[in-house]
């Protein structure tokens, strides 16, 4: 009798029927569609995030401190290149720039000149505005300033002395970053090693850490670990950027999401009360045969529970589909449906609509059966 009663009273009310599971697909679309964005899309947002530079370098432990003689002198420190190759492949580590630093003698005056790996640098530091092209053989790149400084352009000769080496290169690019590089001379890295009598070393290691899958913290000290001698340090301004930007995002989706589930409780509380209204004699007509307030309730309750699961199918189906069209258009990747979601999205779907009729049945457990069969 139970399932006949309800059966009839969903497909008697087909107005009612449709506005109510309309309402929770709404709101089951947007879970769905904002669950399985944020579980597909966080790693593809952190590689997006990645274009801010680097968020952690590997750097020697501290310059050496050395008495000669009875002179007390300074020497740099490094990481040797081939403890560093040890951390390729990494699967946290987005990209890796090897760095080697010093000072170079051009036209009598010291320059800074920097060594790097050019695919590395530029892969690790995408906003590097390069006129020109990438350094072949012994050929440099050198900063805008450095440029103006010394009256150079592409393609003229340049002489860099080092510590006992001359090199005649040419200029084969101009960079501007709006950072150190502006003043410095680029060269590959194996050929400073060469100019700076550095064979095998490098002052720094520059990463860019995938931040979803472990904190940028916790990277650093494994990294030391690998690299004998070495100390890392967050680049605190980019990571805490990172990390914040990444919450607001995820922040920003949940709110909407709440936003449009609100939507559909109101709805959803306005359809069922509207149910009750018109069904108070049929209400009363049962009362009146023996029906309890529980069961009452019971029939109710079981009308919110197939709105809410055929709402959130509905819903479920819909909002993947949203997220895999978000996914292309905005982060160019398709996504997958984690299976978290179907549980998420229908239970998120029925809980809604429980909350919604919970006045409704209220109201219809209320219903005075000799009243209301008087018509008063």
């Amino acid at each position: 009798m139970f399932w006949r009663i309800l059966r009839k009273s969903l497909t008697t009310r087909k107005n009612h029927f449709a506005v109510a599971v309309i309402a929770v697909t709404m709101g089951a679309l947007l879970v769905a569609a904002t669950c399985t964005i944020s579980l597909n899309i966080k790693d593809k947002i952190s590689r997006e995030l990645r274009a801010y530079g680097p968020n952690l370098s590997i750097l020697p432990i501290t310059d050496a401190i050395g008495r000669e003689n009875g002179a007390v002198f300074a020497s740099k420190g490094y990481l040797m290149q081939q403890d560093a190759n040890s951390i390729i492949g990494d699967p946290d580590i987005l990209h890796m720039s090897l760095v080697l630093e010093g000072s170079i003698n051009v036209n009598n005056q010291m320059v800074s000149v920097k060594g790097v790996k050019f695919e590395d640098a530029k892969q690790i530091h995408p906003w590097w505005k390069l006129t020109g092209g990438i350094p072949e053989n012994n050929n440099v790149v050198i900063g805008q300033e450095i440029a103006k400084k010394f009256n150079l352009s592409l393609n003229q000769p340049i002489v860099l002395s080092g510590n006992k080496t001359t090199l005649d290169a040419k200029v084969a690019g101009i960079i501007e970053t709006g950072g150190d590089e502006d003043s410095q001379i680029l060269l590959d890295l194996d050929t400073a090693q060469n100019l700076l009598g550095a064979i095998g070393k490098v002052s720094r290691i520059d990463i860019s850490v995938l931040s979803t899958n472990v904190a940028v913290e916790n990277k650093g000290l494994e990294l030391e670990k690998k690299v004998p001698g070495s100390r890392a340090k967050v680049v605190q301004q980019v990571a805490h950027a990172e990390k914040q930007l990444l919450g607001k995002i995820q922040a920003l989706m949940y709110f909407v999401t709440l936003g449009v589930l609100v939507v559909s409780l109101l709805s959803i509380a306005g359809t069922m009360t509207t149910t009750v209204l018109q069904r108070r004699k049929e209400i009363g007509t049962m009362k009146a045969i023996g029906a309890s307030n529980k069961e009452i309730a019971k029939l109710f309750l079981a009308e919110a529970t197939v709105f809410g699961v055929i709402g959130g199918l509905l819903g479920l189906l819909l909002g993947y589909g949203l997220a895999q069209v978000i996914g292309i258009t905005v982060f160019s990747t398709s996504v997958v449906l984690p299976i978290i979601v179907v549980p998420l999205t229908i239970g998120c779907a029925c809980i809604v609509t429980w909350i919604a009729s919970s006045k409704p049945v209220l109201q219809a457990v209320s219903v005075e059966p000799a009243i209301t069969l008087r018509g008063e």
